[in-house]
């Protein structure tokens, strides 16, 4: 399985962010998002 990009909603040590962006990953880091601006985001 390839991930090209990610979304994380959930508060991560911003170690996590950086190896994922490190190894080609698009990462989207947002915290405490009302759940429609969480389902537009995944859409």
């Amino acid at each position: 399985m390839k991930l090209d990009s990610v979304l994380i909603s959930d508060a991560v040590d911003p170690a996590c962010v950086q190896l994922l962006r490190e190894n080609g990953i698009q990462v989207t880091h947002k915290t405490k998002m009302p759940l429609q601006e969480l389902l537009e985001e995944i859409k």
